[in-house]
């Protein structure tokens, strides 16, 4: 492999001395690479920094070589994208120019007051313009002792033209074309970036896919044939792609499925020279970190985080940083089915506004972000009334309320999951991949609210409640269960 690094490659010196050793390994196998390389990051692993870090090194190669590459970034989502590109903007101080394609409400402000084509073309617009005019006050100048009728009306035609010239730049088509042939960068989302039609006649020397473990096969590759470079960014341990089960319950069961998934067909053919696992984990408590990796990682992923730094203020929790409220010997303890199919329980709801009482009263939280999660809509819906009502929406900086699909890519200080179910099934709780993202959401403190006996008891060969319930009892120095009665 070796032999085939080109030289500017085969010294590289990162822009940052805090990257890890993994982190470093993701980055040179994807500038190595002739063809694809794949990057798995689990949870907190920092993959942002390695998406832009891999592209700070591929722009830093472009003016070495005095190169043209064009570098194509997609995600399966608004926020990954503007995530990357943020980062990327303030590295980059307007040295590189990078266009970001999408309706402008789904984009963030800061990336829409830079990398738009509408912004470009106004920034444009607004440098022609002053040129122009700077130009005709200087030749104004020259011409007004001129008495010779003839170069009189010969300037005033030549300004008529000009200022015709740039009230047309300001919405010609041929503008947006130019801006867009000059970028080195354009980022959308998988299927987005497609709605440029200027976009969709270019090809790209590398195309980076963030969230590729998310994204179906046509979405990827859509974006894989505009390419010669592929790095494709993403975990197959958490969520899949989405497709809805009652429109299409064949294709919904095949993207659950490893054996028709892109991201992981490839990353169990590719050679270990083409792949990179991150393995060391910044956002959880060591505590939190270590029941992620065990469960799901095969204990794979190191933590890296100060936990004295990281304490949480919940008296009642002090020293835990893994909290089971369990309901298994409550009265009323079981799941309603609701008119849409969806499923509720109004004891879980009823503990998550007692924890939010005993927050709101111990008065430490104001500062804090909260998740609640939840596997169901009507649950979701069921808590946000509640909290709303009770008004423990306005007891700390912010408290997110939504299903777990919602949830990844985020984090919170403090996670809240209402598990639900108490009978017959777990549901799609028995997706490791949809447990994982709710669990490793918390950055300080993991409270799980739930049946623990009807979960551990769950009798599926992917039930990873077991594991985790095992974890919580073999923990029991920075772990707690608790009886809901006794809250």
């Amino acid at each position: 492999m070796n032999q085939r690094i080109p030289p500017y490659l085969q010294n590289i010196k990162f822009s940052t001395n805090k990257l890890n050793s993994s982190q470093k390994e993701a980055i040179k196998k994807a500038l190595y690479s002739d063809s694809i390389s794949l990057i798995q990051g689990p949870p907190g692993t920092g993959k942002t920094t390695v998406i832009k870090e891999i592209i700070q090194q591929i722009l830093m190669q472009i003016d070495k070589l005095d190169d043209t590459s064009r570098i194509l970034i997609v995600s399966q989502s608004h926020t990954a994208v503007d995530n990357i590109i943020e980062g990327l903007i303030e590295m980059n101080s307007g040295q590189w120019n990078i266009i970001r394609i999408g309706r402008t409400e789904n984009i963030s402000a800061k990336v829409e007051e830079k990398c738009t084509i509408g912004a470009i073309r106004k920034n444009l617009f607004t440098d022609i313009k002053e040129k122009s005019n700077a130009y005709i006050e200087q030749k104004n100048l020259m011409y007004k002792d001129i008495l010779d009728k003839k170069m009189v009306e010969r300037w005033s035609r030549i300004k008529d033209i000009q200022a015709d010239w740039i009230n047309r730049c300001s919405n010609l088509e041929t503008l947006d074309y130019q801006v867009i042939k000059s970028a080195t960068i354009i980022a959308g989302t998988c299927v987005g970036f497609l709605s440029n039609d200027f976009v969709k006649d270019l090809d790209f020397d590398y195309v980076i896919i963030d969230e590729a473990a998310k994204a179906t096969t046509p979405e990827l590759l859509v974006s894989i044939i505009k390419s010669k470079k592929i790095v494709l960014v993403g975990d197959q341990n958490q969520l899949p792609a989405y497709a809805d089960q009652e429109l299409s319950p064949i294709i919904s069961q095949l993207t659950k499925d490893p054996k028709y998934r892109l991201f992981d067909l490839l990353f169990n053919v590719l050679p270990d020279t083409h792949k990179q696992i991150l393995t060391v984990q910044y956002r959880m408590k060591r505590n939190i970190g270590n029941l992620i990796s065990q469960v799901f990682y095969d204990g794979k992923i190191a933590t890296e985080v100060d936990d004295k730094n990281r304490t949480h203020p919940i008296k009642k929790f002090e020293g835990k940083s893994i909290v089971w409220i369990d309901t298994s010997m409550m009265n009323g303890k079981d799941e309603d089915r609701l008119k849409g199919g969806s499923f509720c329980n109004y004891i879980e709801n009823t503990i998550i506004k007692k924890l939010l009482e005993c927050f709101k009263n111990e008065n430490v939280i104001k500062d804090l972000d909260i998740g609640i999660i939840t596997g169901y809509r009507g649950q979701k819906e069921l808590i946000r009334k509640s909290v709303s009502n009770g008004g423990y929406d306005k007891i700390s900086k912010k408290i997110d309320i939504n299903t777990l699909d919602a949830f990844q890519g985020r984090e919170n200080d403090i996670i809240i999951y209402s598990t639900v179910r108490t009978k017959n099934s777990i549901g799609f709780q028995k997706e490791k991949e949809r447990v994982n993202v709710a669990f490793s959401r918390a950055k300080d403190l993991l409270i799980i609210c739930g049946d623990m006996d009807f979960f551990y008891k769950f009798d599926d060969p992917d039930n990873k409640f077991v594991e985790i319930i095992d974890y919580i009892h073999e923990h029991e120095d920075e772990c707690l269960i608790i009886s809901g009665g006794e809250l």
